[in-house]
């Protein structure tokens, strides 16, 4: 079972089940999610094990525990990558926004355009998309497709990326 997260004037700290104090405080922290927690002081990010162990750690914005193996990071300007749990960046390119997994594909956001990738980095859907900020929860892929818009046109995608209406 995962350490209770309470917070109390900013304050952040881990408790175990049965009230014991665990780990140290912190100014962020984010639940338990795939037996990781996400806590900060300062400008430092770090990902904690349950044990209290530091797995990863470094000057970030943001950490998203997406998997057991992979977090999502946005760096100091904004932009986020995909990174395995040792901090080793996945994606060639850094991205403006990134939403979260959905069989096996996440929508990513580039320059006004968008497109998908898998769980190893890659781009399996080109960002070449128009983004009109919907929001990336309703891009998620449900059924094998996608709402997409593409040259003003609103429709389907399958995982390929081949559009199934228009």
């Amino acid at each position: 079972t995962s350490p209770i997260l309470t917070e109390k004037d900013g304050v952040y700290r881990f408790y175990s089940r049965v009230g014991k104090p665990l780990y140290g405080e912190y100014d962020r922290a984010i639940p338990f999610a795939f037996s990781r927690a996400v806590v900060g002081n300062g400008d430092t990010l770090s990902v904690i094990s349950p044990k209290g162990e530091r797995l990863h750690s470094g000057s970030y914005k943001d950490i998203r525990i997406i998997s057991d193996t992979l977090m999502a990071i946005q760096d100091s300007v904004g932009l986020w990558s995909l990174s395995n749990m040792q901090g080793e960046i996945l994606t060639k390119k850094k991205y403006e926004q990134m939403g979260d997994f959905s069989e096996g594909l996440a929508p990513v956001v580039l320059k006004g355009k968008y497109g998908y990738i898998n769980t190893a980095g890659e781009e399996k859907i080109a960002v070449n998309m128009s983004y009109s900020s919907t929001p990336l929860k309703d891009m998620a892929f449900k059924d094998g497709r996608a709402r997409t818009s593409y040259r003003g046109k609103y429709g389907m995608i399958d995982g390929t990326g081949r559009r199934l209406v228009p």
